[in-house]
């Protein structure tokens, strides 16, 4: 498993389809993510230090992690394929991993 930094949001072109950079840790692969238009905005957001007018739905998740005493800990990859990705997140108190669906 590689550990992977958020360089941050780009708009792939020609499509202008917004895309999420991973950089490895300590390496100089790249993986670029697709997503919407809504995540695209949410990270730059965050990444610029600023709050949206409203909580949004990963505010909402935060929040309820906190509320029970949980940190999310790791996400991982779990499968590439034709595009799409799947997911698995952790905590440690847990220790178990919640399979995330995959997105186009």
């Amino acid at each position: 498993m590689n550990e992977l930094d958020v360089v941050g949001v780009r708009v792939e072109m020609p499509s202008n389809q917004p895309i999420v950079l991973l950089r490895e840790v300590g390496g100089d692969r790249y993986l670029p993510i697709w997503i919407g238009p809504g995540e695209a905005t949410a990270i730059a957001f965050a990444q610029q230090g600023m709050a949206p007018a409203r909580p949004l739905t990963h505010d909402l998740f935060k929040d309820v992690l906190e509320a029970v005493g949980q940190q999310l800990t790791e996400v991982r990859i779990t499968d590439l394929r034709e595009g799409s990705s799947t997911r698995s997140w952790s905590s440690p108190a847990a220790w178990r991993s919640v399979p995330g669906h995959p997105t186009p």
